[in-house]
This record gives C-alpha cells, structure tokens and sequence, in this order.
C-alpha cells in the first residue's frame, strides 16, 4: 500500500559452509531499502519503505551474494507492486426511527465517512418502507464526510428492520435502520352490541375511537347496510370520541355488520351486532271482544287474530278470567316475528262474571290486554280477578270451526327422528340423540298429557314442559328426566330451538318406560332348610317313642314268665 513498510527476505543457496555475504546492486526508484539484516549462513533480510508522494507503481531492487575468497554472483531482481488502499465507509450511527404511524412518513439524516485511502462513489439502495429523499448518490474522498436523508413510511402495524446498502463501498457495511409501524386511529373494542332501549324504541349502542397520535384526524365513518351513523367524526389528539350507532327502525330482525372508519391513509373496522327487535304483538283489528247477552249452562265462541310486529318469536302465555279459555293453547307454539296467528276464545259464563273482564296475553315483560265484555242474563256477584292458569279448554263441538295449529319447522333445524335409552331406572331415564344440527343451541322435552274441563268433561292432549338435565357431548346431546314415579311410562316429544329463538318441528312421540318397583322376595332356602330339620326331629322323637314302647312290652312279658 503507498506509504506502508514491508519487510522481504534474501535467500541463497550455495555449497560453502561459511555465511555468505548479501549485496545490494541496485536500489528501488519509489521507495527505500533498509539495512540488510543477516538471519542465518544463507538467509536475511531487508525492509522496503514506499515514499507516499511516489504514488502507487512498480517498483524493484536487486540484490546478489559473495562467498569468502569467491566472485559476486549474479544479482537477482525483487519486483514490488504499491497499491492505493481501498475506500472504508463507515456511518456515524444506526438509524432509529421508533414508532411511526401508518400514513405518516418520517425522515432522518444519516451521515456516512470515508476512512480508507481510495476516494468512494457511493450509491445508495433502500427497499420499502424506506427510501432515500433526494440524490442517492456521494462522492467522498479519503477522510471525507457526507450526508443523505432516509424517509420511513410504514404501511403495516409490525417491526421493521433493514440495512441500506452502499453500491461503491467494497465492504458492503450498510447502514442498519429499525422502525415500528403503529396505527393512528383504532377502535377501543372488536365488537360493539346495540340492544333495544326502552325510551328511544329502537336499537342502540356505541362505540369509541381512539387517535393514537399527536395530531387531530379527521375521519369518514360508514356502517353496513341498517345500522346508522354519522359521516365524519374528528378525532382529538391523543382522545377519543365516542360514536352513537343505531339499527333502522324498519330493520327488526337481528343484524351483524360493520362500521369503518377511514382517512386518506388509514381505515380502521369494529363489527356491530344487533339482536332482533323484540316481540310486539297486537291484535287486528284493535279493540274488545264483546259476546254479547250469555246465560250460564252454554258455551260461547269469539275469533281474534294476533299479529308479532316485532323482530324476535313471541313465547306467548295466557292470564284468563275463571270460565274462560283459549285454543290453540299460546303456549304450545311461539308467534315468529311478522306471523298473524287465529284464536278462538271460549267462554263459559259463571255468576260472578262481572261483564267487563281482560284477557291478558304476555310475552316476555309485556302484556297485550284484551277487554271481555258480555251482558249476563243473571244478578251479577263481586267479581274475580282473574288468574294465572293452563286451563284445560272443553272439547269443541262438530260445529266449530276447527283452529290450525302450526305444526312446520319453523326453523331450520331439521326435527329429531331417533333417540336411544342409555339406562332407565325407577326414578330416572336416562336418553341421547344426534346434534341435527350445528345451529341448534336449545333442546326442549315435552310430556304429553289428557286434561279436562273444571266440569270434568272432554279430555284434551297437551304437551307440558318436562324438566330434565340437557348436556352437549360432541355431537350427541344427553338428557337426564329425574323424581319419576317407578314402573311410570312418559310419552315425549323434543323440540329445537336454535339461537334465534326460532323452534323446529317436534320430534316423533316416544315412549319411555321406568323400571317396576322389585317386589318383596323372600328366600326359600330358610323354609327348607326349616322343613327339613323339622322332619328329623320328629324322626328322632318317633324312634325314640317305639323303642320306649317297645323296652317296656319287653319288661311286662319278663315279669309275666
């Protein structure tokens, strides 16, 4: 290298076994020689000293060796190549650029230097998110410095690390930059639940955005199709704000969507879920039910038509004055949301009636009052208040009009076909049945049962509720029916409900059947055993009587003789 110091060994060979002599003959024209240093008989040594002002080059000496009491030989040549040293970059310092927002660009000066002997053109190379701003290229001489900017925009929210290379340095350092992508603006929770709100009559709820940076953004929201919210928002730096939702008034069944939140280089989405509307039910056309003039001992018939204006199935249960019934029973199936269903209320008149009377209709917290009006022939007593009842309804007569029960899936759970008893013992049976389906999310066991009239007349089938002990093991579903009644058979039915509330068609009837009450079995082996001792007793009591009778007509002949 120019202005470095090399040292070169001399070697000879010869036959004499005295230490020869080393001669320089001629010196070098770019640098200087040293003192020859001997090393041992043959071999030494000499140091090369380049001139920097020289400049690189070749350069040579020669040198030859002399014996005692022998000629010089032949001088030999010593070629030399003086190189420029290579260009050294090296960066002041890794660049850092911490959190930056995705959206948001930052730039940083970075500073390169040149500490080797060769000047440097450096071009510069840098992949996404980085880019070099402005000229990406520097021509720096040995000992010099320079300067480039390096922008960072982060596109994703992870950690980034890089090296920017320098095409021109021989090394191939780079300059190592790290960064983290972080978003501006996020939503504070994933999911946001509107429910019904009482006072505003509809579905409501909210959300909050929080601005993850130090300036204020403006944002544009938009919601999937039924919810409602405002267009722009403006989000406070380093705040949040909050965002009402609401679900269309029209739009009763249960809804999922989303809301996003966008600005020119960022968007941000929480979804949004609404259960269905609530059941309203009401009866068309509004008004009373008015039978008229009624005289006790007779049976007297209205029809009315309920409608569920509402977004989720009515359970419907019936609060009935004493003499009065509905068919078909309320209970039996659920009123689904748009559905008029027809009823037939049956009034059988009592004493007390007063004439202006209610039937009441609930669905879940809410009730429809019905007013019952009818003038009654008789003196009329205090009245009643009316009662929470299943009341059995008297048997229609051939000329009613027959009432259509629902009796389609209304779901789409297909309805259970088969079940198998894993064991049934005299207070409990124990069932299981196939999941139908992945949307069922509630099983229900019905009993069948004959009820009648307070009058005792008719008997009618209804299919009561029956506890039990429901539990999902893979896709088998378990049933435990306890506190049964021994040697007891139960006709059952099971219905599902899937997670809109929404029944499927009821399975076929099956009979299952308790294990008989044991009956008093008392072992035999004791008797017998008892007999049979019994038996050898009066044996031995028998035998021991003959011979008794036996010694002493033997004693009375003796005496005789």
């Amino acid at each position: 290298m120019e202005g470095s110091t090399i040292q070169i060994p001399l070697r000879s060979s010869t036959r004499s076994s005295e230490q020869l002599k080393f001669l320089i003959r001629r010196g070098p024209s770019l640098g200087t020689l040293s003192e020859i240093e001997v090393t041992d008989r043959t071999n030494a040594s000499v140091t090369y000293t380049h001139r920097s002002a020289s400049g690189p080059g070749e350069d040579e000496f020669t040198y030859a060796i002399q014996a005692p009491d022998r000629p010089v030989s032949v001088a030999s040549r010593v070629r030399i190549s003086v190189e420029t040293p290579p260009a050294v970059i090296v960066a002041d310092r890794a660049l850092e650029f911490g959190d930056v927002a995705i959206g948001t660009v930052v730039k940083k000066t970075a500073r390169l230097k040149n500490t080797g002997g060769s000047a440097a053109n450096i071009r510069l190379e840098a992949t996404k998110p980085w880019s070099i701003e402005g000229k990406d290229s520097l021509l720096l001489p040995p000992g010099e410095s320079g300067t480039f900017e390096v922008a960072f925009r982060p596109t994703d929210a992870i950690q980034y690390t890089t090296n920017i290379a320098y095409a021109g340095d021989p090394a191939r350092q780079g300059l190592q930059v790290t960064g983290m992508g972080t978003v501006p603006f996020a939503f504070v929770t994933r999911e946001t639940l509107l429910l019904h709100d009482m006072s505003a009559g509809r579905r409501i709820g909210t959300t909050r955005l929080a601005n993850r940076t130090d300036e204020p953004i403006e944002v544009t929201l938009a919601a999937s199709p039924h919810f409602e919210v405002a267009q722009r928002a403006t989000l406070p730096a380093g705040g949040e704000v909050e965002l009402p939702i609401a679900v269309e008034a029209a739009a009763l069944g249960a809804q999922t969507g989303e809301l996003t939140a966008s600005s020119p280089t960022f968007s941000a989405t929480t979804a949004l879920k609404a259960p269905a509307a609530p059941p309203r039910v009401v009866m068309e056309p509004a008004g009373d039910v008015d039978f008229g003039q009624v005289s006790r001992g007779r049976l007297y018939r209205k029809s009315i038509q309920l409608r569920n204006l509402g977004g989720a199935p009515a359970r419907l249960s019936a609060l009935m004055p004493e003499g009065v019934s509905v068919l078909p029973e309320p209970e039996a199936f659920p009123l689904a949301p748009g559905e008029t269903r027809a009823f037939e209320i049956l009034f059988e008149p009592h004493s007390r009636f007063e004439g202006n009377e209610s039937l009441r209709f609930g669905f879940g917290a809410h009730f429809l009052v019905i007013p019952l009006k009818a003038t009654f022939s008789g003196e009329s007593s205090p009245g009643v208040k009316p009662r929470a009842s299943a009341t059995p309804v008297p048997s229609p007569s051939p000329t009613s009009r027959p009432i259509a029960i629902p009796t389609g899936s209304m779901s789409g759970v297909p309805p259970i076909e088969q079940i198998g008893i894993v064991e049934a013992t005299r207070r409990s049976i124990h069932i299981v049945w196939k999941n139908p389906s992945t949307d069922a999310h509630t099983f229900i066991l019905e009993e069948r049962r004959i009820e009648f009239t307070q009058q005792g007349r008719g008997g009618f089938i209804v299919w009561k509720r029956l506890p039990a002990k429901i539990e999902k093991i893979g896709d088998r579903v378990h049933a435990r029916i306890e506190n049964l009644k021994p040697g007891s058979t139960l006709l059952v039915r099971i219905v599902t409900e899937d997670f809109m509330g929404y029944l499927s068609a009821p399975s076929p009837t099956f009979s299952l059947q308790t294990e008989a009450p044991r009956r008093l079995q008392v072992p035999w082996w004791p008797f017998a055993l008892a007999a049979v001792v019994a038996l050898v007793v009066w044996i031995r009591r028998r035998r021991r009587e003959q011979m008794r009778r036996l010694e002493e007509e033997t004693d009375r002949i003796v005496r005789q003789v």
